[in-house]
């Protein structure tokens, strides 16, 4: 029997065009079974009927939702595990067992689908298979997470010493990954929220999660400094792999000026006085703090760009959002991309 939650999840997180993909696929093997045409509510019923049916394996319906929650209008927090840690990693088994060890988590439990309202709580822990290219194994754990958000309508009206204002409390779903990343990177990501704070809290709460297996104070955030530094400096022989858009850079006294073009469409040095000054204050040694960039080289050719924020705060130096949903394969390349540029 299919799981409801499952398929309501699947509703609300894919796109009908990868629904409709899926379906067009399998419509292929079974053209009188198969119908690829409606609402993406129909879509999503064909789907389960197609697996109720045995036409499809339910793992195969599994891997889209994986795509579509776990990749992308995320950030994601780089780290490097220290030597002791950095073995628990490399070996899925090894490291999953310190949680069932503690009573933390049943791995025969997973994949779980449901969102428990108010609560952060386990979803999925699972290996992935070993690639020619990784030449070692990843995995992912996976959380779902509730909270309730106020969201005002109005501004504040003062009348003496009442403050009113009228709104209501709305549902803030989220996901949490935490993905192995060989040969040393530990990655988590949160999908984007609309407070800083409430955020960083949400990091700290994956960090208590994880704490059975790995703590932070196992780990050193990746400094992705010297990366921004050879992107940004890199970036004329680099303009059919990548574009520089909004950047904010530090001159000599640590002030900061930002360079914001009139819309997403337009470049960094589109403008020339706006060119000319960012040559200037780079004569003069100055380093960018943050800046998008546009990904232009993507594995999927589907996607003609992705734009990806590099560390958007000077505290989080191993931080990046990437702003729009992807794919898995488009997000390992940005790390990829960032690994280069690092060396």
């Amino acid at each position: 029997m299919s799981d409801s939650s499952f398929y309501e999840r699947l509703e609300n997180i894919a796109t009908s065009k990868q629904l409709h993909q899926i379906l067009r696929d399998l419509k292929k093997d079974h053209p009188k079974e198969i119908q690829v045409t409606g609402p993406k509510s129909d879509l999503v019923q064909r789907l389960r009927r197609a697996v109720d049916d045995g036409l499809i394996p339910i793992t195969e319906v599994r891997s889209l939702l994986h795509e579509c929650e776990e990749n992308g209008h995320q950030h994601i927090w780089y780290y490097l595990p220290n030597s002791g840690s950095l073995s628990f990693c490399k070996n899925f088994k090894r490291f999953a067992s310190q949680f069932e060890v503690k009573n933390e988590v049943d791995l025969s439990d997973f994949p779980k689908f449901k969102v428990t309202r108010g609560k952060l709580e386990w979803a999925d822990f699972r290996e992935e298979e070993i690639s020619k290219q990784d030449k070692a194994g990843k995995w992912t754990i996976k959380f779902y997470g509730h909270e309730d958000r106020h969201q005002w309508d109005s501004p504040p009206i003062i009348k003496g010493n009442t403050i009113t204002q009228h709104g209501k409390v709305v549902d803030d779903y989220y996901t949490a990954v935490v993905r192995w990343n060989p040969p040393d990177i530990l990655e988590l990501r949160l999908t984007i929220t609309h407070s800083r704070a409430k955020l960083l809290a949400r990091l700290e709460a994956i960090w208590q999660k994880l704490s059975f297996g790995i703590k932070f104070a196992d780990c050193t955030p990746w400094d992705l400094s010297e990366a921004r530094n050879n992107l940004f400096a890199s970036r004329g022989v680099n303009s059919k792999r990548y574009q520089i858009c909004t950047t904010t850079i530090i001159d000599p006294s640590s002030g900061s000026t930002s360079f914001s073009p009139r819309d997403s469409a337009e470049l960094l040095e589109d403008e020339r006085v706006r060119a000319d000054a960012v040559k200037l204050f780079e004569q003069n040694g100055c380093k960018p703090s943050t800046f998008a960039v546009n990904w232009l080289d993507l594995p999927n050719k589907e996607q003609t760009e992705l734009r990806t924020i590099i560390t958007p705060r000077l505290t989080h130096n191993n931080e990046i959002v990437i702003t729009s949903k992807t794919s898995s394969s488009t997000v390992d390349y940005v790390t990829r991309e960032l690994r280069k540029f690092s060396s």
